[in-house]
């Protein structure tokens, strides 16, 4: 999965007419929390557009890297 970061202002100002081929959907990442060890990351994600749910994702850290272990549709 790529992710491109596009500033808050962009978003505001173009909404959903952002003109890049690159970019199949928008969705908004709420901080990631972490346990004590950094083994684990928890974090959600919010789609844009005709979504009405969130997506929470539970990752774990293995052989130095992140897989993603669990997804929960809310």
């Amino acid at each position: 999965m790529k992710i491109k970061f596009v500033e808050n202002d962009t978003i505001a100002d173009r909404g959903e007419f952002i003109k890049d081929p690159e970019i199949k959907a928008l969705s908004s990442i709420t901080r990631v929390l972490f346990n004590d060890n950094k083994t684990k990351a928890f974090f959600k994600l919010y789609p844009f557009g005709c979504l009405p749910y969130s997506v929470e994702i539970v990752s774990e850290k293995v052989n130095n890297k992140w897989l993603v272990k669990e997804i929960i549709k809310e």
